[in-house]
């Protein structure tokens, strides 16, 4: 893995300067630009071309969802990882279902931040599993899937579950004695079945129908 450009949209000056702080202390790290504006973030994503934006993103949930997408649009190879003290189920998923790649709250530690930046760069889900759960919990729509329960095989679920506990690719092939190649395979198989496009909102799913759980 190198070095990992950054860029860091925080309103607040204080935690912007304790989230930079994190960011510079880490050696496999580049802290490119940081500002508290959202047009100029914009202008900083459009001429960066970072791997990680961080974003606290203090608008309405319909701004929020907006501004990402023009993210992703401007640059797509970026991944976006939202810092948040909102566990809104319409917030959590809303900036999921957007293009957000991970999605963290405020209160993580600075070692959860540095290997939330690490995941999303790596292609990972990366939830902070109290506002998953939080959201989940406010939504659960147990067996309402189109799908119904049984939507998934169990090699999926249980590749879906192993996910939901924030571990790797990798760790999961080990985990279940197949090629990283077979557990991208589930993935994509899930995503089609639950018309999803991402790790991050198949988790999310999986835990509001009560597929999986996070114990």
């Amino acid at each position: 893995m190198g070095t990992i450009s950054v860029v860091v949209g925080e309103q607040i000056p204080l935690m912007r300067y304790g989230i930079c702080s994190v960011i510079g202390s880490a050696a496999d790290m580049e802290l490119v630009a940081a500002t508290g504006d959202r047009d100029y973030l914009v202008e900083l994503v459009a001429n960066q071309m970072p791997d990680v934006v961080l974003a606290d993103l203090r608008c309405p949930i319909r701004t929020k969802r907006l501004f990402i997408r023009r993210l992703k649009q401007i640059s797509p190879n970026t991944s976006i990882l939202v810092i948040s003290d909102s566990v809104s189920n319409y917030c959590v998923m809303g900036c999921i279902e957007a293009g957000a790649a991970g999605y963290i709250l405020k209160d993580a530690s600075p070692e959860q931040l540095l290997s939330a930046i690490r995941g999303v760069y790596a292609g990972e889900a990366v939830i902070d599993l109290t506002a998953i759960r939080s959201a989940a919990r406010r939504t659960t729509t147990k067996n309402t899937h189109p799908l119904g329960s049984d939507g998934l095989n169990p090699r999926e679920l249980e590749t879906l579950q192993l996910a939901a506990k924030g571990l790797s690719n990798r760790t999961i092939a080990q985990r279940l004695y197949v090629s990283e190649r077979t557990v991208h395979s589930y993935f994509r198989s899930m995503f089609r079945k639950m018309g999803v496009a991402s790790r991050t909102e198949a988790i999310y799913h999986g835990l509001k129908n009560e597929w999986i759980d996070l114990e």
